[in-house]
Order: structure tokens, then C-alpha cells, then sequence
């Protein structure tokens, strides 16, 4: 299906009404619609609905924000496309299940640098886990950008997304995945840690690490130790590589 040209040269970026239904019509992957809030007419509302019956998410923005996006006649809407389709989590932890295989899923928690996100791919699929989990909302999506830094990683690490992470994270535990957070606060070094079993490791937020919410209800915390201390803790790519290799280190 041929969109129209992008002035704002981001391949993620579909505006305009017709543009927009067409993608979502095709049931391509979409990260997110957003739709100018002040601007009302019949063919956004009914726009709104089908991406509501088609699952997309839609934020309601300012239309400053996206004159800011594209130059191009958005009439109050752009999508924000992705280059990789999401995965059902229930459907992959049921079928590894049923193949009797040991999971190990990677779960991000408000990773908003999309740098970030391609290099914990990258680190992910080249250490040989199973999957990354993404927040919908509030988190760096798959992008282009995320795809060309993870040097193509995230083309077949199954990547998948929640509307709320913390239910994903209880219902893994109810399939017996234990759920270990990795943050500076822990009092267990890593790699003095029990690795094994099925898991899945959490990382944190670039700023404010992994939410309380997320922390409370983790099978075990453990940290990465640091021979000097002077910035409070590793970067959340580093941080994930390393507990990656520890983990496989643990498992071989």
C-alpha cells in the first residue's frame, strides 16, 4: 500500500485522514494514532472508533504537537506506524509452555530512549532470550530508529506489548515464571543470584528505575555492583547486557 511522502523524513509517520484509515484498515502494526484534541469533526470521531475496535492507541494531543511532527496538511491526525508486528504474550509463554523449553523474557519499564530499547534487543537476541515485553503507553515503542540500533535484532526477537505491565507481570508469575527486578536499590549482587528456571528480568525508566508497583511485587531484586559509585547506577542498556551475561553465563 503506497502513502503519500513525509516531509518530516520519519518512515514511522502517516497524517492525514485518508492516509491514516488506509493503515489502519490494513491492519499493519500501528504504535499509536494521535489526534489533536481541540479539532472536532464526524470523520475523526469516527476514526477514533475504529481504532478503538482495532485496538490502536489513541492519544489526544495538543495540534501544536503535531505541526511539530510534519509540515505536511495532517487535519488533525498522524499515526505513528511500526516496523515490526507485536506478539501476543499469552500466546508465546503458552506454546514454550507446551514445548517443555526454559523461557527468559525481558520486560522494560518505562525505557523511554529508543536507542535504549534497540541496544537491550540487541544484547537480548544475541544472549538468547525469548522475548521483550513493552509497555503500550508511557514507554519507547518499536521504531525504525529502535530496529536500525538493535542492527536488525528486533526483526526477530518476538517483541510484545501491554496495556498494563504490572498484570503481565503477575500473570507470568501465575505461569510460574519468577520475576526478577534488576536495580541499584537491590542488596543481592547478580551474579551471586539463583539465575535459573524461568524468568523474567525487569529494567527501569533511564531517571527513575523501576516503579514501586513493579518492585513490590518482584520475586527477587538483584544488582549489578559498581567499583565506583559517582552517577548512582549503570545506563539501562549496559545494566540489561550485563545481566544478560550473567544470566547466560548461569544457565550454560
Amino acid at each position: 500500500m503506497h502513502f503519500r511522502e513525509q516531509p518530516s523524513h520519519n518512515p514511522d509517520l502517516v497524517f492525514g485522514l485518508h492516509a491514516v484509515e488506509a493503515v489502519i484498515e490494513s491492519g499493519n502494526p500501528v504504535n499509536k494514532v494521535m489526534i489533536a484534541r481541540d479539532e472536532r469533526s464526524q470523520a475523526l470521531a469516527a476514526l477514533f472508533s475504529k481504532c478503538r475496535d482495532k485496538g490502536v492507541l489513541v492519544q489526544f494531543v495538543p495540534k501544536e504537537k503535531l505541526n511539530r511532527l510534519t509540515r505536511g496538511n495532517h487535519q488533525g491526525v498522524i499515526a505513528l506506524t511500526a516496523p515490526v508486528a507485536y506478539q501476543s504474550l499469552e500466546d508465546l509463554v503458552t506454546n514454550w509452555k507446551k514445548s517443555g523449553k526454559p523461557i527468559a523474557i525481558a520486560a522494560l519499564d518505562g525505557v523511554t530512549d529508543v536507542r535504549n530499547l534497540g541496544a537491550i534487543g540487541r544484547t537480548a537476541y544475541c544472549c538468547g532470550l525469548d522475548a521483550l515485553l513493552i509497555p503500550e503507553a508511557g514507554s519507547s515503542s518499536i521504531t525504525s530508529d529502535a530496529v536500525k540500533t538493535s542492527a536488525g535484532a528486533l526483526m526477530d526477537l518476538p517483541v510484545c506489548r501491554t496495556k498494563n505491565l504490572r498484570n503481565s507481570v503477575l500473570w507470568l508469575q501465575e505461569q510460574g515464571i519468577r520475576i526478577i527486578s534488576v536495580t541499584e536499590h537491590a542488596t543481592e549482587e547478580i551474579q551471586k543470584a539463583n539465575l535459573g528456571g524461568d524468568v523474567c528480568f525487569i529494567f527501569g525508566a533511564e531517571d527513575e528505575g523501576i516503579s514501586k508497583q513493579i518492585r513490590s511485587i518482584s520475586d527477587i531484586e538483584v544488582r549489578i555492583p559498581m567499583a565506583n559509585n559517582p552517577v548512582g547506577s549503570f545506563n539501562v542498556g549496559i545494566a540489561a547486557g550485563m545481566a544478560f551475561f550473567s544470566w547466560m553465563n548461569f544457565t550454560k
